[in-house]
C-alpha cells in the first residue's frame, strides 16, 4: 500500500500484482527484506525492483495499445 501511495502522490497508475505473479512478488519482497536496509547494496533489492519494472510496464503498456 506504501508503494502504491507514493506512486499516486506521483502522478503515477497504482501497481497491480496478480495472483499468478503474486509468489514471485513475495519472495522477492522477502529476499529484499532480509537483506535490509543497513547494507546499501543495490544488488540486494535488484529484483525486486525489476519485478515492479517489468509489472508496470506490461499491465500499462497494455492499456495504450
Amino acid at each position: 500500500m506504501l508503494l502504491n501511495y507514493i506512486l499516486m502522490k506521483n502522478d503515477y497508475p497504482p501497481l497491480i500484482i496478480h495472483n499468478k505473479t503474486r509468489s514471485e512478488y513475495l519472495a522477492f519482497l522477502k529476499d529484499a527484506d532480509k537483506a535490509g536496509l543497513e547494507t546499501n547494496k543495490k544488488e540486494d533489492h535488484f529484483k525486486l525492483v525489476q519485478y515492479i519494472v517489468d509489472e508496470m510496464i506490461d499491465f500499462y503498456w497494455d492499456i495504450f495499445l
